[in-house]
Order: C-alpha cells, then structure tokens, then sequence
C-alpha cells in the first residue's frame, strides 16, 4: 500500500501522470481500516477515530488542485513567512514535519514538495504533498495537524493541539496546555508535558512524561504504555491492561482504590484530577 501511494506520487511529481489520474489511482488504493472492520476498535477508541475518514477522505482532490494550481517547484526548498495567526491548519502526505514555538509574533515556514498555502479568517492553511516542513511560529498558536505517512516533531508550544494520523511517529517536547492525538499505526513520545492530554491509538507504543498533568487519557488497541509522573502528582490513576502486566515503579505512600487482575486504581497526593490508561495487547509501566 505504502509503496503504491509512494510510485503514484513519484509519477505525479515527475510529470508522467496527470494530476487527476493520480487522484483516481490514489482513491483506487486508498482503504479505511476502520470502517472495513480489520481493526475491532473498542467503542471509546473507534469513537475517538471516527472523524478520520473525514479528514483524509479529500486526499485525491489535495492531490489534483495541489498541481493546478499556482503552485512552489518541486524538490527545491521555499521559505516564506507570515503575520501571527490565532490557528494554523497542516495537511500532509507522505513527508515528515517539524513545528518549533518561538517569542517572534511571526509564523516562518521552510517547504520542500507540492505545496499550498491560504490564509483566511486569522488562520494559515498549509498542504503539502511528499515533502519536508518546518514552522516556526508564536508558542500560543492553536494547531490543527493531520497526515497520511509522516513523522512529527513538536516541540514548545502551548495552544490547543489536535493532531490525527495515518502511519507516522509522533514525538513531543515541552508541550503545554489541552492535548488531542489520535493515530492509526505510529509510536508516540513525549518528555516535559504539561497539561490535560487525550491519546487514542491503534497500534504503537505510548510514552509520555510529563512535569505537570491535570486531566488525561491515553489508551492503545496494541502497544505499551509507559507513564514518568512527578513526585508531587495530585491524581487518581486509574490502569487496564487487558493481556499485559502492569507496573508500578513509584514511591510510596500511594493509595490502593481498587485492584484486580490487570487493572489498578490508585490515589495520588490530594487526588485532584484524574489519569486513565489502557492497552489491550501490552503492558504499563509507572514511573515517578
């Protein structure tokens, strides 16, 4: 499938194709794993998963108006910049990104590939098909992130964060502030967050530390979970894993709410908030 999409957008970008025939060819072999039953998502995951076709449903079309388009030549690196915006949007196929928050009230983008940019609305949209890209842009900016086939990196920002993706690692740094991820096929990585975080995945591991957490769930169909808590966490924490162990590496005092084979529920400090982690197939692992 991967190596499908790949030659497709190779074509594509060596002028061989059309920039409709490879819409149709990418919808040929476009499938949608959770509608198609191969992955039996629990209720709360495949609820969590279900705007997914939405997102990448106009793939094909991106694909099309992407080269008609008064496009940036292909290959080669742009760099451009742009005012502050409350909201920046990033679609991306087939290509790894980097964001970077910064105390400059400008957005800079660096661009390699088929690429698009819109403003509107005090909002930056960003396409970009098989190619690199880096943002530089004010800590404070809400982001709103897909792909299909990318690897983020995320590093010191503090706006509102969606990111959803389809095969790809997601690794995050000194991340503040209300967190949604939601991924099909990628590990997730994480050290110095702070904030409520809600992580949904379908296969890969799960690795988050985190120097302040108030509110949170990260739960993966197939993977591990590993969890770095402060020492002065104020949390009922609350584990389920179904076929794997679970382990708790913290200091004590902690109190037992409730235990039972593979799940936990356990006090933290004042109990103020609330962590809740799940895997079906892997293990947790706690540590302080």
């Amino acid at each position: 499938m991967n190596d499908e999409r790949a030659r497709i957008l190779k074509m594509l970008e060596d002028g061989k194709i059309t920039a409709e025939e490879a819409a149709r060819l990418l919808e040929a072999i476009r499938i949608q794993p959770w509608e198609s039953g191969m992955f039996p998502f629990g209720r709360k995951i495949r609820k969590g998963l279900e705007q997914m076709p939405e997102i990448f449903s106009n793939v094909s079309k991106l694909i099309a108006e992407a080269v008609e388009a008064e496009f940036r030549g292909k290959g080669k690196i742009t760099e451009s910049s742009f005012g502050k915006k409350e909201r920046v949007e990033i679609k991306t196929v087939s290509g790894d990104i980097e964001i970077e928050g910064w105390d400059k009230e400008e957005i800079l983008l660096k661009l390699s590939g088929i690429t698009q940019t819109n403003e509107h609305n005090n909002q930056l949209d960003l396409n970009v098909i098989s190619g690199e890209v880096k943002v530089k842009l004010p800590k404070d900016t809400q982001l709103k992130l897909s792909s299909v086939s990318g690897d983020w990196e995320i590093e010191e920002v503090e706006g509102e964060l969606e990111i959803r993706t389809i095969s790809g690692d997601i690794e995050l740094k000194e991340v503040k502030g209300v967190a949604v991820i939601n991924t099909i096929s990628g590990d997730i990585d994480g050290k110095e967050l702070n904030g409520n975080f809600l992580v949904k995945s379908q296969s890969g591991d799960i690795d988050l530390a985190f120097k302040g957490v108030r509110q949170g769930e990260l739960e993966t169909k197939s993977g591990d979970i590993t969890l770095a808590l402060p020492k002065d966490a104020n949390l009922v924490l609350e584990l389920a894993a179904e076929t794997g162990a679970i382990d708790l590496a913290i200091p004590e005092p902690f109190e037992k709410i409730e235990t039972s084979k593979g799940y936990w529920k356990i006090g933290l400090g004042n109990k103020e908030g609330k962590l809740i982690c799940r895997t079906e197939s892997g293990d947790i692992e706690i540590k302080g």
